[in-house]
């Protein structure tokens, strides 16, 4: 028999933690990515930065990201139960 070996490790995601445990996670780790799960609930810092480098290079229309927040802006006000849904509560 060969011995084995880890090459990989499942865990709850932070807001699945969150959600289901009730247990928060400190928030640096979660800016600078220094913790496990998806890459939008881990690296805020990287997409920040990445949005605002693609800003100031002028490859971001900023009428495509303020027309995605505007819908759902609109959807909560027109529905609240929209904000339930998608917020998982």
């Amino acid at each position: 028999m060969s011995a084995h070996t880890v090459d990989a490790v499942t865990a709850a995601t932070p807001l699945g933690l969150m959600k289901f445990e009730h247990q928060s996670t400190e928030i640096l780790p979660l800016l600078f990515g220094n913790t496990g799960g998806s890459l939008g609930e881990t690296a805020a810092i990287v997409i920040l930065l990445s949005g605002a480098y693609l800003a100031i290079r002028s490859y971001l229309n900023w009428r495509i990201p303020m027309s995605i927040l505007g819908v759902i802006f609109l959807a909560m006000l027109i529905c609240p139960a929209l904000l339930r849904l998608l917020g998982g509560t």
